[in-house]
Order: structure tokens, then sequence, then C-alpha cells
């Protein structure tokens, strides 16, 4: 399986022409943001993601909030759950009344996403796994 950085790079680049061509990111547990459509953010800190990994929550970014979120920009960053883990954050950016639907339903897609990529993973291993045990148990080959 493709890892968690690439499979998320391959999610902004498809998702942002469905949201208007909007800047969209995404970041690991520590707030650096692991792929964008703004491929000069990429390794870059977060501020804003790094409150959603300590709090499991929403944060929404306005304008007047930017000094406080070194490396964001206006918009909202959610948290990324699978299995009931905190896996990384998404944000996408945009002012508040035009991008909280889109907000809740790219949480809902890049959720599922990765659910079905852990899914997909999971299956080509127990896969892989019969394969070669049946190859063992009928060659004999190791």
């Amino acid at each position: 399986m493709l890892e968690f950085s690439s499979m998320a790079q391959d999610f902004v680049e498809a998702t942002s022409s469905l949201v208007g061509g909007r800047t969209i990111n995404i970041m690991d547990r520590e707030g650096t943001i692991i792929a964008s459509t703004e491929q000069e953010r990429i390794g870059t800190f977060h501020q804003g993601a790094a409150e959603v990994i300590a709090t499991g929550k929403p944060v929404l970014i306005e304008t007047k909030d930017l000094p406080r979120y070194p490396g964001a920009k206006e918009g909202y960053n959610m948290p990324i759950f699978l299995k009931d883990e905190l896996i990384g954050v998404v944000g996408i950016f945009g002012c508040e009344e035009q991008m909280l639907n889109v907000a809740n339903l790219l949480k809902v897609y890049v959720t599922q996403y990765f659910a079905q990529q852990a899914m997909a993973q999971k299956q080509n291993v127990e896969s892989e796994v019969r394969n070669r045990l049946l190859s063992l148990l009928l060659l004999g080959d190791i």
C-alpha cells in the first residue's frame, strides 16, 4: 500500500477540483503538512492542525486569527479519524460562510477514503498470506 503521505497527496489533487480549486492540506499527527495543493507548503508546520490534534475538534481560522496560527491560512481544519484513532487533519481554505458545508463534506470524504485504503491494504495482505500458504502446502515452496 502507498504510504500515508502519498495517499494524502493523491487525495488532495483529486479532490481540489471538486471544491472549486480550493487549497486543501492534509497534516500528520505532528501538525506538519504532508500533502497540499500548494506544493511549497509541504513539510511546513501548521499551528491550526496542531490544535486539532491536541483537542480532537475542528478549528476554524478566520483572517483575524492568522497571527495566532503560524503556517495557516483562513479556513477549516478538521480531524481525520480511522477506527476512533486520530490519524491526521484535513484543512480547506476559505471563509466560514463559504466553507462550512463543504468542509464537513470534505471531512466525511477523506475519512471514507482512508478507511477504504486501509481495508484494501488488509485484503491485499490477507490474500498474499493465503497465496503463500497455499503455495507452501501444495508445492513445498518456501
